[in-house]
């Protein structure tokens, strides 16, 4: 298609010179500069196709990958023998980013330490039992 707009627009520029229209004159000058237009336009847009054309390559090739992927992680294969897996939402004191936990990762005394990947601060999670204030004794009441 570019090269027919091409082929349309170095025709226009034969006519154009053909005409015999003084290129000072008001029409010449107009004749002229609507050629040139029209030929910056045509470069554009067989710039633009091609970019267009590796785009769509470029495109197609993520899909094939994309379909590999999904194809590698069909978890129809697994026939349910998979554990459910449950997470904790935690927020980084510093820097505010989101983490979530395995519940595996905490200790049986709902402890437990992790880094942050966005700041490396240690987080800790729940409070260790020595920390914690002794409960005292309550009586009921009378």
């Amino acid at each position: 298609m570019e090269s027919q707009v091409r082929e349309k627009i170095a025709y226009l520029k034969g006519l154009a010179s053909g005409m015999d229209v003084d290129p000072e004159s008001k029409e010449g000058r107009l004749l002229h500069g609507l050629v040139e237009v029209l030929d910056s336009l045509s470069a554009s847009v067989e710039h633009w196709a091609g970019s267009q054309r590796e785009l769509e390559e470029y495109v197609s090739a993520i899909d094939d990958d994309l379909s590999d992927v999904e194809e590698f992680l069909d978890l129809d294969e697994y026939d349910g023998d998979m554990e459910e897996t449950s997470y904790v939402r935690l927020e980084c004191p510093r820097c505010g980013d989101t983490l979530y936990l395995d519940e595996d990762m905490i200790d049986d005394e709902g402890v437990a330490e992790v880094e942050c990947p966005n700041c490396h601060r240690t987080i800790t999670v729940g409070e260790p039992a020595a920390s914690r204030p002794a409960a005292s004794p309550q009586t009921p009441p009378a």
